[in-house]
């Protein structure tokens, strides 16, 4: 046609064209699972709304127990089998998560290894080794329910780094009174805490038929979370925030007191607790929900507290950089009594030096185990 110039397309341009519509087409099939990767990783906790570190620094200094145990202390909802699923296997974890995990002995199956020990199938009965079903306050720290330690015995025996506190859900069904709540709880708290652990406290389920008490129980939760700057698990309010009026049959299971496990999601998935912690379904499992919360809390907390104050492996308390030759010269009780502390004590507590020796750099510190200060010439 007179006039009308048609363009005529080069080889290279065909090429950059169907090298940018593959490009597109590539985008396009990507972007779904890449925006449901980001709002995997943006998912998190609640912030508590007051500091914990520097308070649980100073209980972590005294520490001359076993790195990395971490007990779970609590009723059924705690030696439920689906508590440490993800924990054990689940999907989408993060590398902090798994070196967490790595740090906490999971999988180790032992006495090292909490998640083993609050899910073992004691001989007893109804039972693990750090938490029973229909279990109080007040019985755990008495002892004795079928044959289960108190929970002071429990922190002797285990030497644990860190507790995850979780009980009332009994309690509730008693009901006891708050105060008497409130009061057992302080002490629970106290003895984890003079036996130089972190406490991570935990607030309980809602719970039907009991949503006053439950509410009342966990406002104390809180209340003595924030007077001792404690790391806190709000298990409560992740499940209001997700579900605030079908929780139950949910979130939480028909009984309306223990979290849901496995929840058919389509003919074809099931999600579980060990599924991925996307926003669905977090919504969807309670044992999900718990066991996440659990294991980003005490990454958090090894984060923020211990990381720093790693217990020192070697033949000489070490004491703000200085050997025991150097403090023995700085010290006017000299070495003899440093000798008798080191042949005394597995492990030497930052207060007992403290006593000792007066004002010293207050760092972390450790000895060797008893005896082998003689045996390898200390």
């Amino acid at each position: 046609m007179a006039g009308l110039k048609l363009e005529r397309f080069s080889p290279r341009h065909t090429i950059r064209h169907r090298a940018t519509t593959l490009a597109l087409a590539l985008i396009a099939a990507i972007w779904p699972a890449t925006t449901a990767a980001t709002a995997i990783a943006q998912e998190k906790p609640i912030s508590q709304s007051w500091p914990y570190a520097a308070a649980m620094k100073k209980v972590a200094c005294g520490f001359a127990g076993n790195p990395g145990v971490v007990l779970h202390v609590g009723d059924s909802i705690t030696y439920a089998n689906p508590y440490g699923q993800w924990a054990r296997g689940g999907r989408g974890q993060s590398p902090q998560d798994k070196k967490a995990l790595q740090w906490m002995h999971c999988g180790a199956d032992d006495e090292t290894d909490g998640w083993w020990l609050c899910r073992f199938d004691h001989p007893s009965g109804g039972r693990s080794h750090t938490a029973a079903g229909g279990i109080r306050l007040d019985a755990m720290l008495k002892g004795g329910t079928r044959g289960m330690l108190s929970l002071e015995k429990m922190l002797d025996k285990y030497s644990p780094q860190i507790v995850v506190l979780m009980l009332g859900s009994n309690d509730a069904s008693a009901p006891r009174p708050r105060h008497d709540f409130q009061r057992d709880m302080s002490t629970a708290v106290q003895q984890i805490l003079d036996h130089r652990a972190v406490c991570i406290l935990s607030t309980i389920p809602p719970r039907a038929g009991r949503l006053q008490v439950t509410a009342a129980y966990n406002d104390a939760v809180r209340r003595l979370a924030r007077q001792k700057k404690l790391p806190l698990i709000d298990f409560e309010r992740e499940i209001l925030m997700r579900r605030p009026h079908d929780w139950h049959g949910t979130l939480i299971g028909p009984d309306g007191t223990h979290p849901s496990a496995s929840v058919q999601k389509n003919a074809d998935e099931k999600i579980t607790p060990s599924s991925r912690p996307s926003p669905q379904n977090l919504r969807a499992s309670g044992y999900l929900l718990r066991g996440w919360l659990s294991v980003k809390k005490i990454a958090e907390v090894k984060r923020t507290v211990l990381d720093g104050l790693e217990i020192v492996d070697s033949r000489a308390v070490v004491v703000g950089g200085l050997v025991r030759e150097q403090i023995a010269e700085l010290c006017p009780l000299g070495d003899e009594l440093l000798s008798k502390m080191l042949q005394s004590v597995g492990h030497c507590r930052l207060q007992t030096l403290r006593q000792a020796f007066g004002a010293v750099t207050p760092v972390r510190l450790a000895t060797m185990p008893a005896g082998d200060s003689q045996r390898k010439g200390s």
